[in-house]
Parts: C-alpha cells; structure tokens; sequence
C-alpha cells in the first residue's frame, strides 16, 4: 500500500450476479474504507460473495455493515477474506453502498503499540528500534 493522503485506492473485484456503477474503493490513512458505488445484484444467491475488497481493505474479523436494498435495510456481510455478502436472495435490486464507509484499523493496531504491517503510518516507538 502506497503511503499518500489516500491511504489506497483500488476497485472492487465483483462476482457473475453484481454490476456496479463505481467500482473504486478508497482506503484513508485513517483506516477507514469507501465504497463509491451502488451495486445492482442480479440472480444472487443468500450468502455467496457479490464483491471482494482488495486485501489491504481487509479486517481481520467480520464487519456487519448496514445498507439499503431497494427500501429494506439488510446487513452486508465483510469477512476476513475481502468478501461482501447478504443473507437473503436477490433478483434485479441495487445494493445502495455509495458513500458507506467503515473502519477496519484492527488489520493495522493490536493491543501491541505499533503497526502490525510497515505500510501507511510510522511506527510507534519511542526507542527507535525495528520491530
């Protein structure tokens, strides 16, 4: 992952039953992610991967994110693997995920102080020494 304002910028990689109007996703240096586009989900099956975040998106633990589906709020699903999901089936909807974002700071801090990975930010160390 690049060090800049962005953090990271990327695009989701979809699945057969998902088409999005902007695929770009946005990893702040804040750790939070932004997804830019609605997706419409044709055919999906409850539970299968319509979308996966690029790995430096990823948590290391399942997000419940809420979004509209047509007028039903649902809980999208991010899993440790990048993957989105929804527990329901679903023909010709749109998935309203423009503009939501979540954090997902647990892949880069742990209770160690410090970064867990050497992208993005300094280390937190008062000693100077590598990790």
């Amino acid at each position: 992952m690049p060090y800049n304002i962005l953090g990271d910028l990327q695009t989701l990689t979809l699945s057969p039953s998902a088409e999005c109007d902007n695929p770009c996703c946005i990893l702040t240096i804040n750790n939070d992610v932004m997804l830019m586009g609605n997706i419409s989900l044709t055919n999906y099956q409850a539970g299968t991967m319509f979308a996966t975040l690029p790995e430096s998106m990823r948590p290391t633990d399942n997000v419940m994110i809420p979004a509209f589906l047509g007028e039903t709020l649902v809980r999208v699903t991010l899993n440790p693997d990048g993957e989105l999901s929804i527990a329901r089936d679903v023909n010709g909807e749109t998935l309203y995920m423009n503009g939501v974002s979540f954090n997902v700071c647990d892949r880069y801090y742990n209770s160690s102080i410090g970064n867990n990975f050497s992208q993005g930010t300094s280390p937190l160390r008062w000693d100077s020494e590598e990790y």
